[in-house]
């Protein structure tokens, strides 16, 4: 097997540069006298690959540095390797997979970032930074040492991708619903991260074991039991992020003394209002809501606008770059499947984070534990919504950011699209 690991280094410094040192000088509360951010490829293929062939795929040559050794590490003390976990979708990878492909070469590629710095600060406040401000857990790995260690000296030669590794043996496991009382419900939920309440379990297994539903069952070659699988699929299907259990809920407000009953904010504020102004004012342009994929006016005679917003809060909360950018790709799917298809035209979005200097100098309030920082989900989803959006040819034309404390604990992702 042939290994490759090629690092490309920007040669101009850009906003972005200078913002990531005035962050590690600010968090670190050292100088930091000389800093370097890169862009690593590690290439995995049956075929040796010409040098030609990966700088023409991995580099630049107007804007970029083409590095294949560690000559120049003497510079640095030390350094930050973030890159993604096994398992975790890399789209850059995929893209210069596609790229050796066109070229008849099949290849294995995984991508992250890599930070070279010269400072005095302690090898742990650097680690800090990097779990609080350069890596994501939930998705990445995170390295960091000295430029003197054997791991960083050796990486152009030691050369390991990231990969799945399956460890049990298989097997799909059953419960009887019969014999899990609350105490081993809670025991599974949490175990298995179902995230799912007593009353809903309740509601399983009412459901599963009526005589029809055993019938069924029967009928297609299975047992009385359910699964592991099947119980994670109702789970996933009702997660608060599919199903919008909030969103759908009876909530009480108390306002001003006044106790209010409301059923399902969504059919009450939201598609509720919307059929009231229609038969209210009796609008022959709004052709189609909450029918399909997005909703459709009438422009003029001829044209026709199809609009689609949508959330994605939780999925930013715990991955700001990838939450956003599958929540622009998803509303631009959208106009696509609406109807006979429309043209996507232009984006727009709204973001509501806390304050990115949160908790920085000047700003020492502690932040709860396990939650990500303002200014790495500000980054992160704004990234995500440029990289999905304007890359993909679709310019955002107007957006809105709006900030309070209030949503340290999950941001507001707001994603919509006009076609």
């Amino acid at each position: 097997m042939n290994q490759y690991r090629i690092e490309v280094e920007g040669i101009h410094n850009s906003p972005l540069f200078n913002k990531k040192r005035d962050l590690f000088e600010s968090v670190l509360h050292s100088a930091v006298d000389n800093l370097v951010i890169r862009k690593y490829f590690l290439v995995s293929s049956e075929m040796p690959i010409d040098e030609s062939v990966l700088k023409e795929v991995f580099c630049d040559p107007v804007q970029d540095r083409y590095v294949t050794n560690n000559k120049e590490d003497v510079t640095y003390s030390n350094f930050v390797q973030v890159g993604f976990r096994p398992g975790v979708t890399d789209n850059t990878a995929h893209s210069a997979e596609e790229a050796f492909r066109l070229q008849g070469i099949e290849c294995h590629i995984s991508t992250g970032d890599l930070y070279l710095l010269k400072t005095k600060a302690s090898v742990e406040s650097i680690e800090n930074l990097a779990i609080e401000y350069l890596g994501n857990n939930l998705i990445q790995s995170v390295s960091v040492d000295s430029t003197d260690s054997a791991i960083f000296k050796n990486r152009f030669t030691e050369i390991k991708l990231p990969s799945v590794e399956m460890h049990g043996d298989g097997k799909v496991e059953s419960f009887n619903l019969d014999d899990i009382d609350q105490k081993i419900f809670e025991k599974i939920n949490k175990e298995r991260c179902l995230a799912m309440t007593w009353e809903e379990f309740l509601h399983i297994k009412t459901n599963f074991i009526n005589t029809k539903s055993l019938e069924d069952r029967k009928a297609n070659g299975l047992d009385e039991l359910i699964t592991d699988v099947e119980l994670e699929v109702i789970a996933q299907s009702w997660s608060e992020h599919c199903k919008h259990k909030i969103f759908s809920a009876d909530i009480t407000l108390e306002e001003n003394g006044e106790k209010r009953e409301i059923k399902s904010l969504y059919k009450t504020f939201v598609k509720g209002a919307t059929t009231r102004i229609e038969k209210e004012r009796n609008l022959p342009w709004l052709k189609s809501v909450f029918k399909d994929n997005a909703g459709i006016v009438r422009f003029d005679e001829k044209l026709d606008l199809c609009i689609k917003v949508e959330t994605h809060n939780s999925p930013s909360a715990l991955d700001p770059y990838g939450g956003a950018l599958t929540g622009i790709l998803g509303v631009n799917r959208d106009i696509l499947g609406t109807g006979m298809g429309a043209m996507p035209v232009a984006n727009t979005d709204v973001f509501c984070f806390a304050d990115p200097k949160w908790p920085l100098q000047g700003h020492e309030e502690k932040m709860p534990d396990g939650l990500l920082k303002p200014m790495r989900l500000l980054e992160g989803v704004h990234k995500g919504i440029e990289d999905g959006g304007n890359k993909s040819g679709i310019p955002t034309v107007n957006g809105a950011i709006f900030f309070n404390e209030s949503y340290a604990g999950k941001p507001l992702v707001y994603c919509g699209t006009v076609g």
